[in-house]
């Protein structure tokens, strides 16, 4: 989440990202003039049923001050709570589903 240079697997614990909400804020408008920053949460989830295994991303968007909260369920390896939380602001939800991990991306 945000800018990391370290493991892309995150581990259970409170994560705060914070937008940028000020008016005056410079967007590159595609010149690769300007650099902006932003928070962009994408959470890909391995979902396994009876029948087949597949693949869900959310895209939580917000501009404003946000908390993720990740905790494991009874202390499980591979089972995870996530919790998205927000001071306020308008609140964009996409959900991407796919039978592989890169059809979820594209």
């Amino acid at each position: 989440m945000g800018e990391r240079n370290g493991n892309f697997l995150l581990k259970p614990g409170n994560y705060t990202l914070l937008g940028s909400a000020d008016a005056d804020f410079n967007y590159d408008l595609g010149y690769g003039q300007r650099q902006g920053y932003g928070q962009h949460p994408l959470l890909v989830m391995q979902v396994n049923t009876t029948k087949n295994m597949h693949f869900v991303g959310l895209f939580f968007g917000n501009q404003y001050a946000s908390q993720v909260d990740i905790s494991s369920v009874d202390g499980s390896q591979t089972d995870s709570i996530v919790k998205f939380k927000t001071i306020g602001g308008m609140l964009d939800f996409y959900v991407f589903n796919g039978q592989q991990y890169e059809d979820v991306l594209m």
